[in-house]
């Protein structure tokens, strides 16, 4: 054999030895999104038994996971304090039925179709405070 054609024999060699391991590869990365897919649903299903569990015994005086509980309540309590914020900056307000956001003038909610308190009975009317100014009139001496 001549030296060309050992050359190429072996850049044969190589490029199939390549393209061998660039298909595992890619078959080792596909596994990979499929054990990550596998991880994602058993993490969701642990939190739907973790908030089922939660909703079933929130009201109870004791239970193994009161302290969380109370963390639970104290952040939900904190999240609804920031969304009413949210609200008054941008002119909307939560819908008590489903949460959606609908405008603060809405009257059915967009979402769920339920009817939602009216919008001036919600918000508290405070008159407006009046500043007196104190102004000084000079009058001319007619002379």
């Amino acid at each position: 054999m001549t030296f060309f054609e050992e050359l190429g024999k072996t850049i044969v060699d190589k490029s199939k030895v390549v393209v061998d391991k660039a298909k595992d590869m890619t078959e080792v990365m596909q596994l990979k999104s499929q054990i990550s897919s596998e991880r994602s649903i058993i993490e969701e299903t642990y939190a739907k038994i973790g908030k089922a569990y939660y909703e079933a015994h929130k009201n109870l005086t004791e239970d193994p996971y009161m302290e969380e509980f109370g963390q639970i309540k104290s952040r939900m309590k904190k999240i609804e304090s920031l969304e009413e914020m949210i609200s008054k900056l941008d002119g909307t307000r939560v819908c008590a039925e489903c949460g959606a956001k609908v405008d603060k003038d809405a009257v059915f909610c967009g979402k769920c179709g339920a009817r939602l308190e009216d919008a001036d009975a919600e918000e508290t009317t405070e008159e407006p405070e009046v500043m007196a100014i104190e102004v000084k009139v000079e009058e001319e001496d007619p002379e």
